[in-house]
């Protein structure tokens, strides 16, 4: 985790429990935003490595406010969380699907997988993503854990395309 990591935390004007401090003390930098036109200015001016849609306490379910910035900021990846009892299986715009109540760890946890890893240099062909000091390999939202062996021929693969 990095402090230089910007997180767009998307949540309403006044929430009962706010996201933002339990991301500031994991050493991120929150840019905050309450709609989605406020959510579109701060991906433009904070250029964030992730976006948070805390629809829990929004007026609304999160879907038009993760569709927005998925179009205007393709490889953001997105984590929504919901108020308990909406069904995650029909929100398909965001990377992770967190429903209240979560720990804060769990959250953290989900942000870190999301994260580019600072520490290590990340391959990226489409919609594959091979970090290559973790052999975590990124399909979509789909990932899977590589053996070395396996991580190191992926690494060809992606280094040389078509030959």
């Amino acid at each position: 985790m990095s402090s230089s990591s910007v997180i767009l935390l998307v949540e309403g004007a006044r929430p009962a429990s706010s996201l933002a401090p339990v991301l500031e003390d994991k050493g991120y930098a929150v840019a905050l935003a309450s709609n989605v036109k406020e959510a579109l200015n701060q991906a433009r001016e904070a250029s964030p490595a992730l976006a948070v849609v805390n629809a829990a306490t929004l007026h609304t379910d999160g879907q038009r406010i993760c569709l927005e910035l998925r179009e205007a900021c393709a490889p953001l990846p997105i984590v929504m969380v919901v108020r308990h009892g909406i069904d995650p299986d029909k929100l398909e715009c965001a990377d992770v699907i967190l429903v209240r109540p979560f720990t804060s760890r769990k959250l953290l946890n989900r942000i870190g997988r999301l994260l580019p890893d600072n520490a290590g240099e990340v391959l990226s062909v489409e919609n594959l993503i091979l970090n290559l000091n973790t052999h975590l390999l990124r399909v979509g939202k789909t990932e899977h854990r590589l053996t070395p062996m396996k991580a190191r021929l992926l690494e060809e693969f992606l280094r040389h395309p078509g030959e």
